[in-house]
Order: structure tokens, then sequence, then C-alpha cells
């Protein structure tokens, strides 16, 4: 069957949609609904929702939807995100920046290393105490900013941290550092370091630790760090904390010479043994405490200046003490009246001074000689 060219066209314009066909009225479809779809507009329309989904926009709508997701962005949309946008999403997390400091001891990783100084089986970047001192790293640090370096107090090279004498006065940081003697356990570590004179510089960086003006160097009883310091009179505090090293009554600072830490201290009697270490300062024979020397002040027989423990003639009678005083560990008293003779101006109690009768020569004179 053959159709008319006006039909046909008919046809096709009503299968459009919208279009009437040729010879009919036009049918008012401005309220028309596509099917299936309770608010969807019709196809072609710029806000239409294509068919199926409630909310979606119709293909090609800058604002529309893609169909069968009721929040997916369409295809084309200018707001979509697109696969290989500069914002997407990427496909693994940034790697995260490394711990310099994991053992919180305010000294960077880098600064402390891999190795184990003090051989405990754990690494300097992850011990509390990398040299096995006591002292915790924190404190040896120098302060808590890990923008400046580790502290080094004698400037040897060696960091505190890594430094077994830290104050390079010849006693070890671990004998400075807690209570005194060695009695703390391996990994045991103090909260804060000992500080004996109250000067505000902990032991274990004070050149004089006890404030007695002999430096610490002098105190320490040799150059060894292994060996524990010095405790010249046994009493439990080694010399470099003790104020009185040789317990004889007489303050170290008044045996030291001077007020400067830096000089040796004195020696009276030369024998190699400074006289805060030394029982008899004079090398009289006689003890320093039997001159008075724990006396307040010391014993200063013939007023001289000089007090009797350091005066090799204490009663100036030019016999000296070390001729006056026996060979007993007391000295002797000729006459028995409580007086020493070295301390007697007349010994025999004989009326006539010691030293009319001493003689010119080194020896005392005896005149019968009878000895």
């Amino acid at each position: 069957m053959m159709f008319r060219p006006v039909a046909r066209w008919g046809l096709l314009l009503a299968a459009i949609g919208g279009m009437c066909v040729f010879g009919t009225a036009c049918p008012d479809t401005s309220d028309d609904i596509s099917p299936g779809d309770d608010d969807a507009s019709a196809i072609g329309d710029d806000d239409a929702t294509v068919a199926g989904d409630d909310d979606a926009s119709a293909i090609g709508d800058d604002d529309a939807t893609a169909a069968g997701d009721d929040d997916a962005s369409a295809i084309g949309d200018d707001d979509a995100t697109a696969a290989g946008d500069d914002d997407a999403s990427p496909l693994s997390s940034p790697t995260p920046a490394p711990d310099l400091d994991p053992d919180g001891d305010t000294i960077l990783t880098p600064d402390e290393g891999e190795g184990d100084f003090d051989g405990d089986g754990i690494p300097n970047y992850l011990d509390i105490d990398s040299d096995g001192d006591h002292l915790p790293d924190a404190l040896e640090a120098g302060d808590a900013d890990l923008n400046t370096g580790p502290v080094d107090s004698d400037g040897d090279g060696a960091p505190d941290f890594l430094d077994l004498d830290s104050d390079a006065d010849f006693i070890a940081d671990r004998d400075e550092a807690p209570a005194i003697g060695r009695v703390m356990a391996p990994d045991e570590v103090v909260d804060a370091a000992r500080e004996t004179d109250g000067d505000g510089v902990p032991d274990y960086l004070d050149d004089d630790s006890d404030g007695d003006a002999i430096g610490d160097a002098d105190e320490a009883g040799d150059q060894d760090i292994d060996t524990p310091p010095i405790d010249s009179d046994g009493d439990g505090l080694p010399d470099y904390v003790d104020t009185d090293s040789d317990g004889n009554g007489v303050t170290d600072s008044d045996e030291a010479g001077d007020a400067d830490p830096a000089t040796p201290p004195r020696d009276t009697s030369g024998d190699g043994t400074p006289d805060f270490q030394d029982p008899d300062n004079d090398g009289d024979g006689v003890a320093d405490t039997e001159e008075g020397s724990a006396d307040q002040p010391p014993r200063d027989t013939d007023g001289d200046g000089t007090p009797d423990f350091d005066d090799p003639d204490a009663d100036n009678d030019g016999i000296a003490d070390a001729e006056e005083a026996g060979d007993g560990d007391t000295p002797r008293d000729t006459d028995g009246d409580g007086t020493p003779d070295f301390q007697d101006p007349d010994s025999d109690d004989d009326g006539i001074a010691d030293a009319e009768e001493a003689g010119d020569g080194d020896t005392p004179r005896d005149t019968d000689g009878d000895g």
C-alpha cells in the first residue's frame, strides 16, 4: 500500500511529539508528563529529568545527574569530578615523616647515631642514657631545643651524653652524678644531677664541686676515671665533696693556699701530699690535730701568724718541732705540765728558755752529752 506524501509527513511529525499532524488540531501538551516518571519533564526540555530517575537531569543538561544515580554527576557535566582530575584523591596516602627523636631526649637521631656507646644492647638513638653514666641524655643535651646540637662542656670533641668525664676533672660522671659511691644499677638514671656547693652548677660539670677553692682534679686522687675518687680521711665522703678531706679540723679552703681552684693546693712540708690531704702539714712528726688544728681558730703558739700545724717551729724556740715531738704517737711533754715540748717555751721547766738552751746549730745543744 502506498502512502501519500502528506500522510507520511504527518505520521513522522506525530511520532516526534510536540508537532501536529497536518490537518489536525494540536493538543495542549504543556502539562503532559512522560510515561513512567512522576516528575520527569518531557524529553528535550532543558529541565527534563531522565525517565526512571526521580531526581536525575536529562543527558546533556549542564546540571544533569546521571541516570540511575541520584547524586552522580552527568557525563560532561561541568561540575563532575573526572578521572585524572587534578583535585581527585590519590590512590595511596603520603609517606609519614620520620621521627627524628624517637627516644625523646631532645637530641636528634643523626647526632646520636645508630651505635651503642655503652654496650647495653640499645642503640644510642633509642637509649635514654647513651654513655651509661646514670645521667639521662636529656639532661646532658644542654637544652631542650632540637635545633641546637648537644653540648660539649669540656671541649674535647665528645658531647656530654657520650663523654664519661664531661668536665675533665678525672672524676667519672657516674661518680659525680648520683648518690655517693657506685651503688646504682647499670641501667638506673637520676632525675637530677647532684649539686654539692649550691652554686647552680651540677657536680659533673663543676670544676670545684664542694667550693673549697681546690679543683676537683686535685681532689680526685689520680687521673684514672675508672678508679673511684679518693677519700683521704675515710669518712665516706670523697675529697671532692668533703670540706675537710684529711679530717684534721681545718677546712680544705683554709689549707688550699689561695682562693683559686685552678692553682695547685699548698703543700707546706713539700712531701708531695697537699695540706688538705696531709695529716701532718708541716711534716714535724706531730699530727695536725695534736697541734691544735681543730681549735677555732687553729692554735698559733708563737703568734707569728702561722698556725702550729703549718709551723715547723710552733713555739719559735729555735728547735724544730720534729726535734721536740718525740717518737710516740703523742707529742713529748718533758716537764709534764700538759704542754708538749714543741709548744712549751721551757720544755724542762728549768727556768731557762728553750731558745737559750737550743744552741746555734740545727741540732739542739747537749751540753753534757747524755743524749
